[in-house]
């Protein structure tokens, strides 16, 4: 009974090592929202590519009648004030048609946990031009997290 007991209590504290080290690999992601709520942007880590490249990415959390209508003409990152793209003394009027598939960064660095991350969305709806500033906050990942994104994709 006591080797059965012990066996136990060693299963125990080898599966919490394995999940406290799986838990320290996931990469950081860093998340942020527009004031009004109707841009979300994302920085993140693609777990496809065999580098340390972190991409960054703009999601529209509006209402779909009103997505009909926006325009996206410019967007920007800056990491403690400096930008690390969009060039701050251009703005391009292109637009961009893929609202879900808009990108504010592509193959940067992994930001340091004390950097101040900012992604910047220039839009129209038409009728008025806006400019949201997102500030962007580090959010650790947990291992029950990815596993419910996995089981999404199913």
């Amino acid at each position: 009974m006591r080797n059965k007991k012990r066996w136990f209590m060693i299963l125990i504290l080898f599966s919490l090592i394995f999940i406290s080290i799986n838990i320290s690999l996931l990469s950081p992601e860093w998340v942020g929202y527009s004031d009004d709520g109707k841009w979300k942007a994302i920085l993140y880590k693609d777990k496809q590519l065999k580098t340390n490249s972190y991409f960054g990415k703009f999601k529209w959390m509006g209402s779909s009648n009103e997505l009909k209508q926006i325009k996206v003409t410019f967007t920007q990152y800056r990491v403690n004030g400096k930008y690390r793209a969009g060039d701050p003394d251009v703005k391009k009027s292109a637009s961009h048609s893929n609202i879900n598939d808009l990108s504010f960064v592509g193959f940067t660095s992994r930001p340091g946990n004390k950097d101040r991350l900012v992604a910047i969305i220039h839009w129209t709806n038409g009728i008025h031009s806006y400019q949201d500033a997102i500030v962007l906050k580090m959010e650790k990942k947990s291992i029950w997290s990815e596993l419910s994104n996995l089981f999404n994709k199913f």
